[in-house]
């Protein structure tokens, strides 16, 4: 019999119930009317009809029916996303199911209110209503209602203890739902795996599941999961670098959206789309898709939205340069990601304040912000995001001359790099790594690590980060004495910021750019560019670069014979970098003084300063080390 014949069927004996005025008949007429028209989507009258199945079995004493009224009634409100009432009727049937002492119905039931209690963020009641929806379900041997407790289970564990431990139970769910062929169920537990393979970085892994569950939600005509699916298949492939592939999904997503009026669903698909953009390094188009985002996050008052969209315009912020902004976007969005306990919301938020105090030269409180970011990481399972804080704290600790953790940080993440296909934070750990290398001396390992960053983010289409590798590249020449190369690989970084309108960063690299062009002879066009990064420093309050370009004009100035001029530049470079903590710095400035000492024919006093250059040099292991040491040494002589 098909839908519409059944919906006639029962409505027929729907009137010949009242007629003969038999409360039974019509309590189970009104029953089965109810579900045929929520399956149709004619929420209105079905739950018209579910509450008067309802009250007519309760008069009649019928614990089952008034279970199956009852929770009919919740599935619906938690359908149209009023949970509340939702929660009011699932804790009815509860009862009813527990007076029938039905231990299938009762699971299921329970299954359902931890889902809707989770959707409230009462995580606590949450997991004690999954807990218990196993317990019943396991002795039934039932594998539909155990694969639904599973599910349950698993989505109550990834939201608020971890995707690692949610694991196990989304894997159990799924493959009980495929094997008693309860698509439905299937189609959302292979959304929950690809959101926490995702977290783990296993991305490959994560779009064969979005992909799978597209395909059966497809199947079924359960347009929000598809929508779901489709959306995580598109952060797949964002991930993957398949950018082209992502925006032919994004497209066919928004449809979906937009058709049945899956406002959330659009707001989170403006959001990738927003990313994408900004991985092409397209800055405005990725701003205005955010916008488009946030727009149906203030409309529907989604706090998982509005913390997503706070967070992606704070780090577009922090990208530009743009510090103060950046910090009060990041401070924004951690309220509404802590309401919701959104553990990889809040990983992110906090790493990207690290960053922030980081640029400030505020170490104690970016290793704070990155502690927490990685405690947060640990519960979520995220791997990738382990990796991200790992490195942070490591370079955090280098930079205060102190290599032997430093590296310990870095090989943690490299451990756990293994088990990670996320391009963007291989990006991360080679462009870190490369900087690591650069600050100890060792050229050649930074080349090697920025060549490998380059050549990854070319390959994955990650654009936005293609400044920063010509750049790193072009600062390693600068470090080796090669300006040519210094000069061609800063240009195209500063061209390259320029086109995206990142002006600050633009300044930024056109400093470095400066000092190539001034160690090639144009100190006049070098000594232009650098005033300009330091004033732009000065500007954003950039604490960690004001004493690079403070060094660096002192340096120029002694090239100029202006050696009054130069000591008050590097002094107050030397000031800055110990107030910092910066020993590598404090060791290049040292040096520095010393060639202007050596010009103003004091060698007593640049003897002096070498030997702190030696003895900081040798405490840090910094391989500049025996270039020390031969200057000394011709000194002696």
């Amino acid at each position: 019999m098909l839908p519409h014949e059944r919906l006639s069927y029962y409505r027929n004996w729907l009137r010949h119930a009242r007629k003969r005025q038999d409360s039974f008949c019509e309590a189970h007429c009104s029953l089965e009317l109810a579900s045929l028209l929520a399956q149709q989507g004619d929420f209105d009258e079905a739950v018209q009809m579910s509450m008067r199945a309802h009250e007519l079995s309760v008069e009649l004493r019928h614990p089952m029916m008034a279970t199956h009224s009852a929770g009919l009634l919740g599935g619906i409100y938690q359908a149209r996303g009023k949970f509340d009432a939702a929660i009011t009727n699932y804790i009815t049937a509860i009862d009813y199911a527990r007076r029938a002492e039905n231990r299938e119905i009762l699971a299921i039931w329970l299954a359902n209110a931890a889902m809707v209690l989770q959707s409230l963020g009462d995580g606590h009641n949450a997991l004690d209503f999954a807990d218990e929806s196993l317990e019943h379900a396991e002795p039934t041997g039932n594998a539909l209602v155990n694969a639904r407790a599973h599910f349950a289970k698993a989505l109550v564990l990834y939201s608020y203890i971890g995707a690692g431990k949610a694991l196990r139970d989304g894997q159990e769910a799924a493959h009980l739902s495929r094997a008693t062929e309860d698509r439905n169920t299937l189609s959302n537990s292979l959304v929950l795996l690809g959101s926490i393979f995702y977290i783990r970085g296993e991305i490959q892994t994560a779009y064969h599941h979005f992909d799978e569950a597209s395909s059966v939600a497809a199947h079924t005509g359960d347009v929000a999961t598809l929508g779901q699916a489709l959306h995580g298949k598109i952060s797949a492939l964002r991930g993957l670098g398949q950018l082209k592939k992502a925006m032919e999904i994004l497209a066919e997503a928004l449809k979906v959206a937009k058709e049945n009026k899956l406002s959330e669903l659009e707001g989170l698909i403006f959001a990738e789309l927003g990313k994408i953009f900004a991985q092409r390094h397209q800055v405005q188009k990725a701003t205005y898709s955010f916008s488009l985002s946030m727009a149906v996050a203030i409309r529907l008052r989604s706090p998982h939205l509005l913390g997503l969209n706070l967070v992606l315009k704070g780090s577009l912020a922090l990208r530009s340069g743009e510090l103060g902004e950046a910090e009060q976007l990041f401070q924004q969005a951690l309220k509404p990601l802590q309401q919701i306990d959104n553990q990889p919301g809040i990983m992110n938020c906090l790493l990207e304040l690290a960053h922030v105090e980081e640029c400030r030269g505020n170490d104690e409180e970016a290793k704070e912000h990155c502690t927490d970011a990685l405690r947060h990481a640990i519960d979520s399972g995220s791997k990738s995001g382990q990796s991200v804080c790992m490195v942070t704290l490591g370079f955090l600790k280098l930079q205060r001359g102190e290599p032997t953790e430093a590296e310990e940080w870095f090989e943690q993440a490299r451990d756990l790099l293994r088990d990670v296909d996320f391009p963007q934070v291989h990006a991360i750990y080679l462009r870190r790594d490369g900087e690591r290398a650069l600050l100890l001396g060792d050229f050649d390992t930074a080349r090697t690590r920025f060549e490998d960053h380059l050549d990854l983010v070319r390959r994955r289409g990650i654009r936005c980060d293609t400044p920063l590798g010509t750049g790193f590249l072009g600062l390693t020449a600068l470090e080796e004495g090669v300006p040519e190369e210094a000069i061609s690989r800063l240009t195209r970084a500063v061209e390259l910021c320029e086109k995206a309108e990142e002006a600050i960063m633009a300044l930024f690299w056109g400093g470095h750019l400066g000092r190539a062009l001034a160690d090639a002879g144009d100190v006049a066009a070098g000594m232009r560019r650098i005033w300009q990064a330091l004033e732009s420093a000065q500007k954003t309050q950039n604490e960690q670069i004001r004493p690079q370009w403070l060094l660096a004009t002192g340096r120029l100035h002694r090239q100029g014979g202006d050696l009054d001029f130069a000591r008050t530049r590097l002094l107050q470079a030397l000031s800055a970098a110990r107030t910092l903590q910066r020993p590598y710095l404090e060791a290049k400035i040292l040096e520095e003084q010393a060639r202007v000492d050596l010009q103003a024919k004091d060698r007593t006093l640049a003897k002096k300063r070498l030997q702190q250059c030696l003895q900081i040099r040798s405490e840090i292991k910094d391989r500049r080390l025996e270039k020390t040491m031969e200057l000394l040494h011709r000194l002696d002589l």
